[in-house]
C-alpha cells in the first residue's frame, strides 16, 4: 500500500478491514468456535477476499520503482493544489486539458492524484481551480479526483458513490451532469469559482441577466434533484425537518439499488427491487456493529449478505430483526412526494402513476405504533415484566455502585445522573424518552387546588410531543409524579431552588441531527442495559409498554390508564370531558400510586444516606 496513491491505498486498507469486520463479527456471535475453526475461518476468507486479487492490478498502475512512501500530509496536498492551480489555467489556455469527462491522459494523468483532498482548505483551493475552468453554459465544470475525497457536511453522496459517478461516464458527459460541484466544494466555493454567475441554494445555476434560469428537472438525475427537492418540501411544510434529516437514509439506499437515475428512469420492477432488498435489512442497521461499519463505508448490500450470514441455521425467532413495514412505507411514501415534484417540474409526463401504487406494505398493530393500542395481544409488544424490574433496580447502580463509570461493580456511589432518574421515572410514569429529557424545571408542577405534584406535558406549546400533528394532540396531558419518586428526594434533588426556565437535566445535550433530547441517554441505557445481561429487545420504550399492561391491571379502567399514557381512545374522550384539572389529577395520582414497582426505596435511601454528595457536574 505505501507505493500506491493515497487514494488506491486508502481503499485497498478499507476493503481489507471489510474483510476482517465480517471475520470478527462472525466470530462475536459464535463464541463457541474453537481456535481450530477461527483458524480456518480466517484462512479462508483470506484465500476468498476479491482485495488480495486486485492489489497485483493496482500496483502495475504504479511506475516501476517508485519508493514506498508515507501518505501525504494536508500541508503537502496544500501546496500540492495551489501549484496546480497555476498550473491547470496555463494547460487550459494553451487547449492541453479538456473540460469534459473523461477527457485525455494530459487531463487524466494531471488532475487524478492531486485534487480534491481535504476539506480544510476547500474555499480557496476548489474556488481557484474552479475558476481556472472555462464553463459550459451556465454551469462550472468539476474536477474530481478517483483518490481520498472531504466532503461538505451536507454533501449527500459517499466518496464510493462519487467514484461510482465518475467511472460510470461516458465519453462527452460533463461531471456537472454526475454530481453538482456544490455538493463536493460547498456552497461558498462554488459562489467563488463561478464568478460572474449566481449560484442558487438548490445548486441551480442562473446569469446575471434575469430569466435565463433552467427550471425544469428534464434530464436531471436523482442526485441533482434530491436536495433541491427536500429543501422545497420542507419550505413548504410538506415534510418536517426530522423527515428531511431522514430523507438522506432514503436517498441513500435509492442510490446504492437503483443507480443514479433519472425520475423518468424509474419503473415498478425498481420499486419491487427495493423492498425486496428493505425487508432484509436489519431494523438497526444505523445502531450497533452494522451503522459502524456503515459510516465506515460499507454499502448496504454487504450488511445484508453479513445479516444473511449470521441468520444462518438460526430459528426464526433468534434472527436478527428487519425493517418493519412502517418503516419501508414510509421510504416509499417521501420517494412518492418526489414523483409528484417531477410531475411538476417537467421529468415526468403529467398523470404518470407512481410505480409504488398497490406496492406499500400491509401494517398490522403490532408493526405501527397506534395511539390507543392499550390492551395489546400478549407477546406483541416487549415490556418488563415485573421479575425483570425487580432484577433491573437491583443492580449497583440504582443501590450502590462504584461510579457512574463502573456502573456495575458494588460501591457507595449513587450517581442520580440523567440516566439515573430516566430510568426510575420512564418505569414509574410511562413517559416517552424525548418527553422526560427535554423538560425544564418549570414542567414540574404543584397544583394548588390538590397538592399534587406532576409532570405538566399540556401546558407548554414549546414541548415537542409525539402526536402534536393530530387535531386531538393525544400526548398532551398531566402526570402526577409516582410516590416513589417524592420519596427517592426527585424534588430536591432536580426542582428546588433552581430557576424555572432551566432544564431538569441540564448535563443533557441534544444527542443527534434532529434534536433529540433522548439519543444520547437512550445509548447510554442501551450499553448499559446490555452490559447487565438484558436482551435488546428490553430497551427504554419498553418501560412505557410496561406501565401500560401493569397499569391497566392494577386499575381496571381502561380509560384512566389511557389518559395517563397519553393514547388516544374514545373511552379517554368521552370521560375526561366532564372532568376539570383538579378531578383529573385526583383521579390519575391515585391510579398512578397503585402501580406496585419492585424498587427498594428505603435500600436506595440508605445508600443515599452514605453516598458522597452528587453534583450536576458529573455527565451522564
Amino acid at each position: 500500500m505505501g507505493r500506491a496513491t493515497p487514494g488506491e491505498a486508502r481503499r485497498m486498507a478499507s476493503a481489507l478491514w471489510q474483510a476482517t469486520e465480517t471475520l470478527f463479527m462472525t466470530i462475536r456471535v459464535n463464541p463457541a468456535m474453537t481456535r481450530e475453526a477461527v483458524r480456518a475461518m480466517a484462512e479462508a476468507s483470506i484465500a476468498s477476499a476479491t482485495w488480495t486479487k486486485t492489489e497485483d492490478a493496482i500496483l502495475e498502475r504504479v511506475a516501476a520503482g517508485v519508493p514506498e512512501h508515507p501518505l501525504e500530509t494536508a500541508t503537502d496536498q496544500r501546496n500540492k493544489m495551489v501549484g496546480l492551480s497555476s498550473f491547470l489555467r496555463q494547460a487550459v489556455r494553451e487547449g492541453a486539458i479538456s473540460p469534459d469527462y473523461p477527457a485525455d491522459e494530459n487531463r487524466t494523468a494531471l488532475v487524478k492524484n492531486a485534487l480534491t483532498r481535504a476539506r480544510i482548505h476547500a474555499a480557496e483551493g476548489y474556488a481557484d481551480i474552479y475558476a481556472a475552468l472555462p464553463a459550459s453554459g451556465d454551469e462550472g465544470v468539476a474536477i474530481v479526483s478517483e483518490g481520498e475525497v472531504d466532503l461538505p457536511a451536507d454533501c449527500p453522496l459517499t466518496t464510493a458513490q462519487i467514484h461510482a459517478n465518475l467511472r460510470s461516464a461516458k465519453v462527452g458527459d460533463r461531471v456537472q451532469d454526475r454530481m453538482p460541484h456544490h455538493w463536493v466544494i460547498g456552497g461558498a466555493a462554488t459562489a467563488a469559482a463561478l464568478g460572474r454567475d449566481r449560484a442558487h441554494d438548490d445548486g441551480s445555476v442562473a446569469a446575471s441577466m434575469p430569466g435565463t434560469a433552467v427550471p425544469n428537472w428534464v434530464g436531471k438525475r436523482l442526485s441533482e434533484v434530491w436536495p433541491i427537492f427536500l429543501n422545497d418540501a420542507v419550505e413548504k411544510k410538506r415534510i418536517d425537518e426530522a423527515q428531511a434529516i431522514q430523507g438522506k437514509s432514503t436517498y441513500k439506499l435509492l442510490i446504492e439499488f437503483w443507480g443514479d437515475v433519472t425520475l423518468d428512469q424509474i419503473k415498478r420492477p425498481h420499486v419491487t427491487n427495493l423492498i425486496r432488498q428493505l425487508q432484509k435489512l436489519p431494523s438497526q442497521y444505523i445502531r450497533g456493529e452494522f451503522g459502524r461499519m456503515l459510516k465506515d463505508g460499507c454499502s448496504f448490500t454487504h450488511i445484508i449478505e453479513l445479516a444473511a450470514a449470521l441468520d444462518q441455521g438460526k430459528p426464526h425467532d433468534q434472527k436478527i430483526p428487519k425493517l418493519k413495514g412502517k418503516t419501508i412505507n414510509r421510504h416509499l411514501s417521501l420517494f412518492n412526494l418526489l414523483w409528484e415534484y417531477g410531475i411538476d417540474n417537467g421529468a415526468i409526463a403529467a398523470g404518470s402513476e407512481t410505480p409504488t401504487k398497490g406496492l406499500f406494505l400491509p401494517v398490522d398493530g403490532n408493526d405501527e405504533e397506534e395511539e390507543g393500542s392499550l390492551i395489546r395481544e400478549k407477546g406483541a409488544r416487549d415490556m418488563w415484566e415485573p421479575a425483570d424490574l425487580k432484577t433491573l433496580f437491583a443492580l449497583p447502580f440504582f443501590v450502590g455502585c462504584r461510579s457512574d463509570r463502573d456502573r456495575l461493580t458494588i460501591g457507595n456511589c449513587i450517581p442520580r445522573t440523567p440516566l439515573w432518574w430516566g430510568v426510575i421515572i420512564a418505569a414509574h410514569q410511562g413517559m416517552r424518552r424525548e418527553e422526560i429529557f427535554q423538560l425544564r424545571v418549570r414542567h414540574v408542577v404543584r397544583d394548588e387546588e390538590t397538592g399534587i405534584w406532576y409532570f405538566d406535558l399540556k401546558t407548554d406549546k414549546t414541548l415537542k410531543l409525539k402526536g402534536d400533528k393530530r387535531r386531538d394532540k393525544p400526548s398532551r396531558r398531566f402526570v402526577p409524579l409516582h410516590d416513589n419518586l417524592l420519596r427517592l428526594g426527585f424534588l430536591a434533588a432536580r426542582i428546588e431552588g433552581r430557576d424555572r426556565d432551566e432544564r431538569l437535566f441540564p448535563e443533557i445535550s441534544a444527542g443527534n441531527a434532529q434534536r433529540s433530547w433522548g439519543a444520547a441517554p437512550g445509548r447510554r441505557f442501551s450499553d448499559f442495559k446490555s452490559a447487565a445481561g438484558f436482551p435488546s429487545e428490553l430497551d427504554f420504550h419498553a418501560f412505557r409498554h410496561s406501565v401500560c399492561t401493569l397499569l391497566y391491571r392494577a386499575i381496571d379502567n381502561v380509560a384512566h390508564a389511557e389518559e395517563f399514557v397519553g393514547h388516544a381512545s374514545a373511552a379517554r374522550k368521552s370521560t375526561f370531558r366532564v372532568y376539570n384539572k383538579g378531578q383529573t389529577l385526583t383521579a390519575l395520582k391515585a391510579d398512578v400510586d397503585k402501580l406496585d414497582i419492585p424498587i427498594d426505596v428505603d435500600r436506595i435511601l440508605a445508600a443515599i444516606a452514605k453516598a458522597p454528595p452528587a453534583s450536576f457536574d458529573d455527565q451522564d
